[in-house]
């Protein structure tokens, strides 16, 4: 019971700093922009503007779609899931469904 709920509140303080840490070292400022930047990027690079099926360039994903696509379902179900994926369409919208 209360030993359960402290420890959820805890872990919840606990991810609060851990992300205003990791937003400080990264200089990031606009959470959606800077994963739209993000998106973009791994567009270019890891889809190469939609040629790719994968990172790895084969028929199987590797640790960066793995990782790539863990960041995106965690967003599901809120507005930044949806600005992401489903307005964004293209190569991204794509590779993830």
């Amino acid at each position: 019971g209360g030993q359960k709920l402290s420890i959820q509140m805890l872990g919840s303080l606990a991810m609060y700093f851990a992300a205003s840490r990791v937003k400080s070292k990264r200089n990031i400022t606009d959470e959606k922009k800077a994963l739209e930047e993000a998106l973009d990027k791994f567009e270019d690079e890891g889809l190469d503007s939609g040629k790719l099926s994968f990172c790895s360039g084969t028929s199987t994903p590797d640790l960066g779609d793995l990782a790539v696509f863990g960041v995106l379902y965690s967003v599901n179900g809120l507005q930044a899931h949806t600005d992401s994926i489903q307005l964004r369409g293209g190569p991204v919208k794509e590779w993830y469904d």
